[in-house]
């Protein structure tokens, strides 16, 4: 056997199918599943509260997505979750706003607090805004008596890291 040389192929001609597994590299992949970038906030202010009910922190991060298929990682740590008199609930929670349309629940956390002080924050969130426009993100607190709750203290670093992850 002769090889029979078939030229180059025209565009959109070669399917996956027709693809030798192994043939195309993660070097050569586009995009998807690659960190695209990160935006990361800190704050050392305390933040509280003293209601059952969620208040915003005032403490955010934004980052807008380049593509409607990425998805964005919240990672917020650190800090110190206390309260200032009888033991209670801290509740953190993390809420979005997308494009300036007004701020929408996505998770929380919440922490007893009673015989320990300073209790680090730590969620981990992965959100597909489906949307190339601003994604602004906030944590919020409560308490679950009127005692105030803190969801950062005593000058400790709490940090909101948004990363893009491509689609």
């Amino acid at each position: 056997g002769s090889v029979l040389d078939l030229g180059v192929p025209s565009d959109a001609t070669v399917s996956t199918a027709k693809i030798v597994d192994g043939a195309v590299t993660y070097a050569k992949a586009s995009g998807f599943g690659k960190v695209l970038q990160v935006v990361q906030t800190t704050t050392t202010s305390d933040l509280s509260n003293n209601t059952t009910s969620y208040v915003a922190s005032g403490f955010t991060a934004a980052l807008t997505p380049s593509a409607t298929s990425s998805k964005i990682l919240i990672q917020l740590s650190g800090g110190s979750m206390d309260y200032d008199a009888a033991a209670l609930t801290v509740f953190c929670a993390l809420y979005t706003d997308t494009g300036g349309g007004g701020y929408s629940f996505q998770a929380h956390t919440q922490t007893r607090q009673g015989s320990g002080f300073g209790m680090p924050n730590c969620q981990n969130l992965l959100l597909s805004p489906n949307t190339t426009s601003a994604v602004t993100v906030q944590p919020y607190v409560k308490s679950s008596t009127t005692n105030r709750a803190y969801i950062n203290r005593n000058s400790a670093l709490l940090t909101l890291t948004l990363t893009e992850i491509g689609g």
